[in-house]
């Protein structure tokens, strides 16, 4: 009888022990696991060369590819529209000639940042003339 208890209440607690570890909220097991989806959202930056704060707003687009929308916003002028892609916790800006409506260009834009968690993304990249000429290097720290 004392068997039959023992070996019942080891049962009973495996079975519990199954049902609560399978109930936890998972997170990403790993930065591999990141999607272009979990970048997309309007992120709050600060930038090392901008003085104040802007957002930035980032769609998914296709399977890898992302849309970034009023990068690089510095005081009153409007921000640029890049393009990205994404590969697990790393967004690759290729380098891309863009031209803002208030700041002129084209200006060149590379980069590639890292996405540390789906609420917080560090973008260092570099910008300067279409030619190359007068390069700034710089770092977006956007939170969400």
């Amino acid at each position: 009888m004392k068997t039959k208890i023992t070996s019942s209440i080891v049962l009973f607690s495996l079975f519990c022990g199954t049902v609560f570890w399978g109930c936890k909220k998972k997170e990403k097991d790993t930065a591999a696991n990141f999607t272009n989806a979990d970048y997309a959202g309007t992120w709050n930056v600060t930038d090392g060369c901008c003085s104040g704060s802007f957002q930035i707003t980032i769609a998914a687009s296709g399977s890898d590819g992302v849309t970034i929308t009023n990068f690089r916003k510095c005081a009153a002028a409007a921000g640029w529209n890049l393009t990205g892609t994404v590969s697990g916790a790393t967004l690759t800006i290729p380098a891309q000639n863009v031209v803002s409506s208030t700041q002129g260009g084209p200006y060149k834009f590379s980069g590639t940042g890292t996405l540390n968690s789906t609420s917080s993304l560090s973008i260092p990249y570099t910008m300067a003339d279409a030619a190359g000429n007068y390069p700034q290097s710089c770092t977006a720290t956007c939170t969400k």
